[in-house]
């Protein structure tokens, strides 16, 4: 947010009275000038697009797969950066969540529709993690592999998952 702005919010407008109109309307136009500056760095990503390409097939020729897998990914992120940044993508967050737009690329634009898939087992494997930690998912893990072993070693797509969950008054 611009100084003029963020001072208008704290209060600090003319004789110190707060303005919240011309905030409001300083506010929106910062939204927009970061509006503009996001699709500017997406142009700029895809209007190097093929060099990109052409330099990771260039890896490859040269027999360095790691190094292009690690370039690769590193524009996946970046591109998922550009395109969720600030983005409500993560439910509850308001910071810019690196990985998990990295896999919301994949999925929204990946066309590969197993990218899209959820394996149960890892799901729960997951949720045995983070149950210590957040004591929402207490006894969470044991309920939902119960409900989910007639799927065990198969991908599930997510509303599938969250049908199977809501069924079972998990969710």
């Amino acid at each position: 947010m611009g100084e003029h702005a963020s001072s208008l919010l704290r209060g600090a407008g003319e004789n110190g009275q707060n303005k919240p109109r011309t905030a409001a309307r300083s506010c929106r136009r910062e939204a927009g000038e970061l509006k503009g500056l996001r699709m500017h760095f997406i142009q700029a990503f895809f209007d190097t697009i093929d060099d990109k390409i052409a330099f990771l097939s260039h890896l490859c020729a040269l027999g360095r797969h790691d190094e292009a897998m690690t370039l690769c990914c590193t524009y996946i992120d970046g591109l998922g950066q550009a395109i969720y940044w600030r983005s409500s993508s993560h439910p509850g967050s308001t910071k810019n969540n690196s990985s998990f737009n990295f896999v919301r690329v994949l999925r929204e634009h990946g066309e590969q529709p197993y990218l899209d898939l959820i394996h149960p087992m890892g799901f729960i494997r997951w949720l045995r993690k983070v149950e210590n930690r957040q004591k929402k998912f207490k006894g969470l893990p044991e309920k939902i592999e119960s409900a989910l072993q007639a799927f065990k070693g198969q991908l599930m797509k997510e509303s599938d998952l969250l049908a199977i969950l809501q069924r079972f008054a998990l969710v």
